[in-house]
């Protein structure tokens, strides 16, 4: 069988701790337009997730410090692993996860949401940069005035 290839936008990412050493690989395509809404939704989903946990106590380490969170706690990784795997059209949230608990608090923070952040960095530049790269392609045939049939066009 004949195979195509073709440049989807995909790129790789090391997501690495401070240290430099390598948590996940990540694949999505960061410049995809339709990706900053799956952010912004996504973001949305992970708030709605997160606000039944402000009712327990949560360890260091993720767990729950009582029962009564335990299910909650479960309830809010399995929709923050859903909502990421959504965003990135992956099933990479496994693979993120797969060493550190989601809710484990780190400088005050969910590890989760220090992974939303950078992906959120992540896709504004990708987007802006793209956006960019677009306009100055896009400049040469409207400055430029190149028509379809590769004359010149007629400016009105």
């Amino acid at each position: 069988m004949a195979r195509i290839t073709i440049d989807d936008g995909t790129r790789e990412y090391e997501l690495c701790n401070q240290y430099g050493t390598v948590i996940a690989k990540l694949h999505f395509r960061p410049a995809d337009f339709s990706l900053a809404e799956r952010f912004n939704s996504m973001r949305d989903e992970f708030a709605a997730a997160v606000r039944p946990l402000e009712h327990i106590s949560i360890n260091e380490d993720g767990t729950a410090a009582e029962d009564e969170g335990i299910k909650a706690l479960h309830d809010a990784d399995i929709a923050l692993r859903a909502s990421l795997n959504r965003l990135l059209d992956t099933e990479d949230a496994d693979e993120i996860f797969k060493t550190r608990n989601p809710f484990s608090v780190v400088g005050g923070k969910f590890f989760a949401e220090r992974v939303i952040d950078a992906l959120g960095q992540i896709i504004t530049e990708a987007i802006d940069e793209e956006t960019k790269a677009s306009a100055e392609r896009m400049s040469k045939y409207i400055e430029g005035g190149v028509s379809d049939a590769g004359r010149p066009a007629e400016n009105a």
